[in-house]
């Protein structure tokens, strides 16, 4: 008998840790990086250093597992993966950061925003069609698995290559962005961000007909900012939001491209 009860406890106790596993939170960080444009290399390199390490830190400071995809850096590979190999649970968070060349269409127009992920060497393709990921539908795609937080970030430029006319004409033009300040909405203190937060977030590094600036040191204006704030959000004492960490992402970047790259975000489509 008291075998019995002690083989019994010892179910009981097995049943619960794999619950426990089962119900824990996963931080899924599927990477995209630039690896084969000379021009850029070393900068999306160093924008992927620097993202490895933040989400797996963030992971490990929110008791989350924490699952990493470095993708191989061609269209199929990308929309591979994101069709039959990704799948998420319904309590865990998914970040998608692509560095790498992006660009748009002449008749994309502004209520398009957001651009075309590159996957090509620009010195060798010729037609872009066999090297765009939408980055729209990348988003589109992490939703449909509802993941509690979708995180996707297109560290890139938002021009039409070689036509300065058009690329002028949209930056007259604006954004999406409402009239509204991002320090102004939403509370969420610090690894409740990551733990906690519901919905879908979607940031370009610039608005239609800008380019995006990085550099083989210190990697992207973008990506570079977004970090640095991102640490202070989680570090600060005081309540703060995603719409404040990427309002002031996007005025830093302003301020170092001399307000010649401003990066767009949605939360919650709601676009600022």
């Amino acid at each position: 008998m008291a075998k019995s009860v002690f083989q019994l406890f010892l179910l009981l106790l097995f049943l619960s840790l794999s619950a426990g596993a089962r119900g824990q939170q996963t931080l899924h960080f599927i990477a995209s990086i630039d690896q084969v444009n000379d021009d850029i290399r070393q900068g999306c390199a160093k924008d992927y250093e620097e993202a490895f390490a933040l989400f797996r830190a963030i992971a490990q400071d929110a008791g989350m597992r924490f699952n990493h995809q470095k993708l191989p850096f061609d269209q199929g590979s990308v929309e591979g993966f994101l069709i039959n190999e990704y799948s998420c649970g319904s309590d865990d968070v998914v970040v998608f950061l692509f560095s790498g060349h992006g660009f748009r269409y002449e008749d994309d127009g502004e209520e398009w925003p957001w651009p075309y992920l590159f996957y090509c060497n620009r010195a060798q393709s010729t037609n872009t069609e066999n090297c765009e990921v939408d980055m729209d539908w990348v988003q589109a795609l992490l939703m449909e698995h509802n993941p509690r937080l979708s995180i996707v970030l297109g560290d890139c430029c938002n021009n039409v290559q070689h036509n300065p006319e058009a690329n002028e004409t949209l930056n007259q033009l604006g954004s999406l962005a409402e009239d509204v300040d991002p320090n102004s909405t939403g509370t969420y203190a610090n690894l409740d961000l990551i733990r906690s937060f519901r919905g879908n977030i979607i940031a370009s590094a610039a608005k239609p007909g800008q380019q995006a600036e990085t550099n083989d040191e210190s990697g992207s204006h973008f990506f570079g900012a977004f970090r640095y704030h991102m640490l202070n959000a989680l570090q600060s004492q005081q309540p703060t939001s995603w719409e404040s960490i990427l309002g002031n992402t996007r005025n830093m970047v302003m301020q170092l491209s001399n307000n010649q790259q401003t990066p767009l975000f949605c939360v919650n489509g709601r676009c600022y």
